[in-house]
């Protein structure tokens, strides 16, 4: 983070254009649907594999390209003993990593539950957490509103589901002829973590501005 401290640099603009895709309105329930574990150890393993998608509209978590490598399966319930049962038959052993998948998703969504608001300093964020996009973008409006002389949102304009790209400018002393460095983060759909270290980067940075600008 050096980099930012150079007196050379003195305009920083970190973007987060986060297009996290949120789920819609009319969740899946997926009671009763097991998700299994099998390992293909023979090529013609992972034909029996991919024919069970075909036969059984099973849902593969990862494609089985390697052998040795272990492939989780969704199974719907009506489907279960059938795809066990060619399963046994092809002599694939495997196990049940999820009996019932829709309450491993609700425990999760308990774990994920909004914690952060627009009353809670920035600092509060939990970076070890997984946050929606509601939360992110009021960790920018609150570091923007929290340091006014360094800090600015920006909009940069709507995702493909129509919601607001929001952004944070963080700039200190004159910068009118000075470079900008620009970082974008969150901009593929599974991507949390890099979301976190924009939100990481933006608290330093901004904690940064206001020792060396005041």
């Amino acid at each position: 983070m050096r980099m930012f401290a150079l007196s050379g640099w003195s305009l920083l603009c970190v973007t987060l254009a986060v297009t996290l895709a949120l789920p819609p309105d009319g969740r899946v329930d997926y009671t009763g649907h097991k998700v299994i574990k099998v390992v293909p150890e023979e090529k013609e393993q992972t034909t029996v594999i991919l024919n069970l998608r075909q036969e059984y509209q099973v849902d593969l978590w990862n494609e089985p390209y390697y052998l040795g490598v272990p492939v989780l399966i969704r199974v719907a319930p009506e489907v279960a003993q059938n795809v066990e049962s060619k399963l046994m038959d092809a002599n694939m052993p495997f196990t049940v990593v999820y009996e019932d998948l829709q309450s491993a998703i609700q425990m999760e969504q308990a774990q994920n539950k909004p914690q952060y608001s627009s009353e809670m300093p920035a600092s509060s964020l939990n970076l070890g957490s997984y946050h929606r996009l509601e939360e992110i973008y009021t960790y920018i409006q609150n570091i923007a509103s929290a340091n006014p002389s360094i800090a600015s949102t920006m909009n940069f304009g709507k995702t493909y589901e129509n919601r607001p790209i929001l952004g944070i400018k963080i700039s200190g002393g004159s910068s009118s002829n000075k470079p900008v460095i620009f970082l974008e983060f969150g901009i593929h759909s599974r991507e949390w973590v890099s979301t976190a270290c924009g939100i990481w980067i933006v608290n330093e940075v901004s904690l940064l501005q206001l020792v060396v600008f005041g």
